[in-house]
């Protein structure tokens, strides 16, 4: 007994590992849409992070040369 063959003589299992092949690509892309999602939102967290230190710098300096007067 020989492998299943459709019509065109495409073998089931060929027939099988295109089918996992292109279902792994689908998830490999999405799961790079989201690492790049993450990462983009990460590095905004990051820079707000970063201007709210500045501003609490710019903040206390202000307090400092007001207590030197």
């Amino acid at each position: 007994m020989g492998l299943q063959e459709d019509s065109c003589g495409v073998t089931m299992k060929t027939k099988r590992r295109r089918r996992r092949r292109k279902c792994e690509r689908i998830w490999n892309e999405a799961a790079i849409d989201e690492m790049s999602y993450l990462l983009e939102d990460s590095e905004a967290r990051e820079e707000e992070k970063r201007g709210t230190m500045r501003a609490k710098i710019e903040l206390w300096e202000e307090k400092q040369s007001e207590r030197s007067l």
